[in-house]
């Protein structure tokens, strides 16, 4: 097999190793920043796969495209077409970056041939059945809500130096967490483990990435393979980058509600 971000997450995708900077003199908004650099010039393409195993053992599959593309004003678009199995086959998800506001996101329904608008009351519902909620893709490719920045002492994950940033989401941000905790890569820029707690303190879901299948690939560094588990649910669902391509040719149009609702019907 051969990814975004820091769509991820940041998102899957670095344009390059993390500047040469000291490291101990970056602040939360900088490493956040560096995140985000980790993006394409253009736009990117993604095969992935999203294995989903229950608490008995169980495993599904379903895989899709997932396209990203820069749009005016640094801003950005993404939408996630499912394409198997039969039963989510057409399902989508759009997400439409916007200035000094949340994100919009949208999903399309094929069994309903609607297409319906991400709201707080379902945004943390989850993704066509993975342990993704639509909030947590949300933050995986580095769309945030609003949010208190700290940085903390660094750590060390899978053996590699992290910058750790906390992140308090205020009440009124629609969230399903208080609190979340990014451990990223100081080479890459890429998350190499988020923590994301709910009221009360309760760590709930622990998102990790493997540093051994981290790839340089072109222009850009990939993480090729993702987990995130429920441990209130007791259940997990590995993303799994598939195939990449950088900077082709995408028609604007295919990150509308427009296409979106097109498509849907």
């Amino acid at each position: 097999m051969t990814s975004i971000r820091c769509l991820i997450f940041a998102s899957f995708l670095a344009l390059q190793p993390a500047p040469a900077v000291r490291a101990e003199s970056l602040s939360a908004d900088e490493i956040d920043r560096c995140i985000r650099k980790n993006r394409p010039t253009e736009t990117s393409v993604l095969e992935v796969s999203f294995r989903s195993k229950d608490r008995v053992g169980a495993i599904t599959e379903k895989s899709g495209i997932l396209s990203w593309k820069r749009f005016d004003g640094d801003l950005s678009r993404l939408v996630l077409r499912f394409r198997y199995p039969n039963d989510v086959r057409g399902a989508a998800v759009l997400l439409i970056e916007a200035k000094a506001r949340a994100p919009e996101m949208f999903m399309c329904i094929p069994a309903l041939q609607k297409v319906r608008r991400v709201t707080t009351r379902t945004v943390s519902s989850s993704m066509f059945g993975t342990d993704f909620s639509y909030e947590d893709f949300q933050r995986l490719q580095g769309y945030t809500a609003s949010v208190s920045k700290l940085r903390l002492e660094d750590a060390v994950v899978a053996d590699r130096p992290a910058f750790v940033v906390e992140r308090t989401l205020e009440p009124d941000a629609g969230s399903a967490y208080v609190r979340i905790v990014d451990f990223v890569d100081q080479e890459t820029c890429l998350p190499l483990r988020t923590e994301s707690y709910e009221r009360g303190g309760r760590l709930r879901k622990v998102l990790t990435a493997d540093p051994a299948a981290f790839e340089f690939s072109g222009t850009v560094w990939v993480a090729r393979s993702m987990l995130m588990r429920d441990l209130l649910d007791e259940t997990e669902t590995a993303l799994l980058v598939e195939k990449v391509e950088i900077d082709t040719k995408l028609n604007r149009k295919v990150f509308s509600t427009r296409d979106l609702e097109a498509r849907c019907r």
